[in-house]
């Protein structure tokens, strides 16, 4: 036991709060936080739970000291939803996430903003989110989606087969890798995804549409041992 590598106790409450966050226990997260003095996580909790004015200050405090803090200047974008700072936080930090709340917001941008859906706006910014992080499934999920959403086949194509490159038992992302590969007319190609889509995770979680395209791809191939399959799930 004593040669195990222990983390610290600081490292461990980090973990213990990263956790309880993942779980939605938000304000035993932000004790942890507070005691660490993790200001910038502490903040981002208080804006989960709807303490924007809070959040704020502890951001504002955090900005006064280290003005040059590029996460700190993502996550006020993110409470204030002003895209100055997403971006002044990548010019000084190219923090990925601070593109990604630039390509959410003009994909989906605030009424108040009278602004329209501007998709192709929001893949250039994801382009530069992905390429500072390259590591996100989530990322390239939305990027992939963006992709399929203006018939661009390729980045989606691109960005689904880096999606099961991360998480191979993702059967939506197998099922969208599938949908790109049949509209460039590579039906083999597109059968094969599809399969990885039935046979990755849990079938109770699969929506129909899914079974559904496999049947119709596995009778244009000729595949009538997978066209019964399909029908049966179906």
């Amino acid at each position: 036991v004593h040669l195990l590598p222990l983390m610290p106790r600081w490292g461990m409450d980090d973990k213990l709060a990263e956790k309880l966050t993942e779980l939605g226990s938000l304000k035993s997260a932000l004790e942890i936080y507070e005691r660490l003095h993790q200001w910038i996580d502490a903040a981002v909790c208080y804006g989960a739970i709807g303490d924007e004015t809070s959040a704020k200050n502890l951001l504002e405090k955090r900005l006064a000291e280290y003005p040059k803090d590029a996460r700190a200047l993502c996550v006020l974008g993110d409470i204030e939803q002003d895209p100055k700072y997403w971006e002044q936080s990548w010019e000084i930090g190219r923090y990925a996430n601070a593109k990604k709340s630039l390509a959410k917001y003009y994909y989906n941008p605030p009424r108040e903003s009278r602004l329209s859906r501007n998709t192709q706006l929001a893949i250039d910014h994801m382009f530069d989110c992905l390429a500072a992080n390259p590591l996100s499934f989530d990322n390239w999920y939305f990027y992939g989606c963006l992709g399929l959403e203006v018939e661009n086949l390729e980045l989606a194509a691109e960005a689904f087969t880096r999606c099961v490159a991360i998480d191979e038992t993702s059967s939506y992302s197998w099922s969208n890798l599938a949908s790109a590969l049949l509209k460039m007319d590579k039906n083999q190609e597109a059968f094969n995804a599809l399969k990885k889509a039935v046979n990755a995770g849990d079938n109770n979680k699969k929506g129909w549409r899914i079974w559904e395209n496999y049947l119709l791809v596995a009778i244009k191939l000729g595949r009538w041992d997978d066209v019964t399959v399909s029908y049966t799930h179906l």
